[in-house]
């Protein structure tokens, strides 16, 4: 699952009422830098990566959100960047 540790502090009320008032795209960036270490097992074992897509689905339901970018840095491996796919298209 997702760890929303760092977004639980977040304004979402002021967020959204942004969102409304200057008719802006809510997202949401998962992953990037330092933070990506477990895309590689999560992204290559299916039932992980279902249980991921059900989070991230969650979260954008929840939060009606309108993006999410899976920032993996990065792919080390032509399995990996097959797996990323899969994670993208799934």
């Amino acid at each position: 699952t997702l760890d929303l540790t760092a977004i639980q502090n977040c304004p979402w009320e002021k967020l959204e009422r942004l969102k409304k008032e200057r008719n802006l795209r809510l997202s949401v960036t998962i992953g990037g830098w330092d933070r990506s270490q477990h895309f590689a097992k999560v992204a290559t074992t299916p039932h992980l990566r279902k249980t991921f897509i059900q989070s991230i689905t969650q979260l954008v339901d929840d939060r009606q959100l309108q993006g999410v970018d899976l920032d993996w840095e990065h792919p080390h491996s032509t399995d990996e960047q097959i797996a990323y796919g899969t994670l993208l298209q799934e």
